[in-house]
């Protein structure tokens, strides 16, 4: 963190370059250290075309602290948006055009990234142009026909592609562009559905747009390093909401239909029948 924080301080190279669009959030005191989160992401092998960060709080857009104001003078975009929780990664960036002509790679604001990580991604995204693309995927457990509970679901420890890998956020996804525009059409139904857990919401949307998941390997398991200090929130985390307060098994009752859940049992997207999602 302290060679990030003098990187900001005294660096003057642009933070972008030709690779995907990065997208993030913050919020609160989390927004004091974003720039660490932000430098890493600036610092990689490969930077991204546009990297965006989406505030709720159009104070914070306005007044940035001087971490922000030196990373906007090296092309890192700070914009106002909608508190729309862990969806604000990728709505507003989805809204903003009606065509989208490069991939969107979304992450976290407590993280530092390693400089391969978005170039790994990046050369996913040429072997496999129209997956959704994740460091970390959970595959969804099946058994006797049924979905089981996300506390029995398991780390998917191969690339295969599937209808029961579900991309999570925390170490990065890669959505292509046509998915960013799926996206775009799909609107903001999650905010009855699943206001909380877009990791759920996205693989429902992935589906319905017959989308494959597959893991990206390769990083180091310690390769992305948890920011000290920043882990503050708002309320209870996501990550207890969604597992130990059960809110992910609500969801995905709520969004899966019948013939996504047809897919996911049998392991086939082509049981998906054509529809908008919901």
């Amino acid at each position: 963190m302290a060679s990030l924080a003098l990187r900001n301080r005294f660096t003057k190279r642009t933070a972008l370059g030709d690779g995907p669009v990065v997208s993030l959030t913050s919020f609160g005191v989390r927004i004091a250290t974003v720039h660490l989160a932000i430098e890493s992401i600036a610092a990689g092998r490969l930077r991204p075309a546009r990297l965006v960060l989406w505030l709720d709080d159009a104070d914070a857009v306005q007044h940035p602290t001087p971490g922000l104001v030196r990373l906007a003078a090296r092309g890192v975009e700070i914009r106002v948006c909608e508190d729309d929780g862990p969806h604000k990664k990728y709505l507003p960036y989805a809204q903003s055009a009606a065509h989208h002509p490069r991939p969107l790679v979304t992450a976290d604001d407590d993280v530092l990234y390693p400089p391969e990580w978005l170039l790994g991604l990046a050369r996913a995204h040429d072997r496999h142009p129209g997956e959704v693309l994740a460091y970390r995927v959970d595959r969804i457990a099946v058994r006797h026909g049924r979905v089981l509970p996300y506390a029995e679901w398991s780390r998917a420890a191969d690339t295969t592609p599937s209808p029961r890998n579900v991309a999570v956020g925390v170490k990065g996804i890669l959505y292509p562009a046509e998915f960013v525009d799926e996206l775009r059409e799909t609107g903001t139904a999650f905010r009855a559905l699943a206001p909380g857990s877009s990791d759920v919401w996205l693989h429902h949307v992935a589906l319905r747009h017959r989308r494959p998941v597959r893991a990206v390997l390769g990083l180091p398991i310690d390769a992305i390093v948890p920011m000290r200090g920043g882990r503050a929130r708002r309320g209870p985390s996501l990550e207890h909401e969604n597992i130990a307060g059960g809110r992910n098994d609500r969801v995905v009752a709520a969004v899966l239909r019948p013939d996504e859940v047809a897919a996911i049992v049998d392991d086939d997207l082509g049981r998906i029948e054509p529809g908008v999602p919901a």
